[in-house]
């Protein structure tokens, strides 16, 4: 298996945001985090302080307005990758 590490921009379809989701909230995958994570307005409630949320028009973080509108084109397609 090969992964792709090409970036692929949002938007994303609701399966993709699905396995993004997926592999955020895994144990197995260090999750994208928001820079601003140690400002003091974030907090640990998943699996790392200041994850960001997956969505259609990209990630975004619930404490501040920070927004990512990429991710790893494996990361979109999961059930392929295992």
């Amino acid at each position: 298996m090969t992964l792709s590490f090409e970036l692929n921009y949002a938007p994303w379809t609701p399966k993709q945001v699905e396995n993004l989701h997926a592999l955020q909230w895994s144990p197995n995958h260090h999750p994208f985090t928001c820079p601003n994570r140690g400002s003091g307005h974030s907090w640990n409630h998943t699996t790392d302080l200041g994850a960001l949320i997956p969505t259609i028009n990209g990630w975004i973080c619930q404490y501040c307005d920070y927004t990512q509108d990429w991710a790893y084109e494996f990361m979109l397609d999961i059930g392929s990758n295992e």
